[in-house]
């Protein structure tokens, strides 16, 4: 009874510049627009046309430096715009509870800037560092949830700023560890009113909300870890990933709390006259720990939290034909 449509064209333009030894320059920028169309097939007494059209349109520069600081060392910096538009799950359902899209919603912008360094050495050792500032207008943000439907609207101005570690170290000849760690301060700017809790439906926000509140479903840290041991055809790998609590609600009165998952692999490569075969298996949450995977943010009936997988077993056979 409803077909929705959507369309995009891009067109974008790239150039790089090398102006010394040392620098070099990448500037670029991209136009993009968007078309979310919804026809309405179902219209009887009571029921009108519900059909709507919302076009979106920007241009977003990018600007990035290099600075060769030695052989196995740059140092950057980039700046840019962002251009993000809502998505047919996020124009779906009115914050009001009308029939017909949320056509109001506007589209998010962002400036972006990141500041970093990446290091490698001959050995194959690796290590990058970053900060990095987001700074929106018009954040998408989740009105309400109630059964099941989440309805969204714009709240204003956001920050998402942070650091993010990686790191890449052989240990001899067969073994490997890598590490990547971010930690993440997502913020309100601008204070607003929210409906959470009960009782549900709420349709008007009157719930304040003050500027520095943690944006909710994004936890502060996270870390995956991971060692490989290789001899000859055989490889086994140790994972973790740690996740701090998240918050469930814009008041951020309910959290899911963080959890640590452990999970392990192993394979064989024999090589065939047509190619490598290889054999897998993989068991991820080696503890069988109960812990909370996602949240549904500002849910009506407070039921934020949805469970993350049991342990799970993969078993599996890879042939990279090579035809002779």
């Amino acid at each position: 009874d409803q077909r929705d449509r959507v369309g995009n064209v891009d067109q974008f333009a790239q150039a790089w510049w090398q102006l010394g030894p040392r620098w070099s320059l990448l500037a670029g920028a991209r136009h993009s627009r968007v078309r979310f169309r919804s026809d309405d097939h179902y219209i009887v007494a009571g029921n009108p046309d519900d059909s709507g059209r919302r076009d979106y349109a920007a241009t977003t520069p990018v600007a990035g430096l290099v600075f060769r600081a030695g052989e196995d060392l740059r140092l950057y910096a980039s700046a840019g715009r962002g251009f993000e538009t809502p998505t047919f799950n996020e124009l779906g359902y009115r914050a009001d509870g009308g029939a017909g899209l949320a056509l109001d919603l506007s589209p998010a912008t962002s400036r972006n800037v990141e500041l970093g360094a990446k290091w490698r050495n001959q050995a194959g050792a690796r290590l990058e560092l970053a900060w990095f500032r987001a700074d929106t207008d018009d954040e998408l943000a989740v009105a309400g949830n109630i059964g099941g439907r989440s309805s969204y609207r714009n709240i204003g101005a956001t920050r998402r700023q942070g650091v993010e570690l990686g790191w890449l170290q052989p240990i001899g000849e067969s073994q490997q560890l890598q590490l990547a760690w971010t930690r993440l301060q997502a913020s309100v700017r601008e204070g607003y009113f929210t409906c959470t809790g009960l009782p549900a439906p709420c349709i008007v926000p009157r719930n304040p909300v003050a500027a520095g509140s943690a944006l909710p479903g994004v936890p502060r840290q996270q870390l995956h870890a991971r060692w490989r041991w290789q001899p000859g055809t055989w490889l086994l790998a140790v994972e973790t990933v740690v996740a701090s609590a998240t918050p469930a609600t814009d008041l951020g009165d309910a959290r899911a709390p963080g959890h640590a998952l452990l999970s392990l692999e192993a394979s064989r490569r024999w090589p065939t006259a047509h190619g490598p075969l290889r054999l897998f298996a993989r068991v991820d949450n080696l503890l069988d720990r109960r812990y909370i995977g996602s949240v549904i943010v500002n849910d009506g009936n407070q039921r934020y939290y949805e469970p993350g997988p049991d342990r799970g077993w993969t078993l599996g056979l890879q042939w990279q034909w090579a035809p002779r």
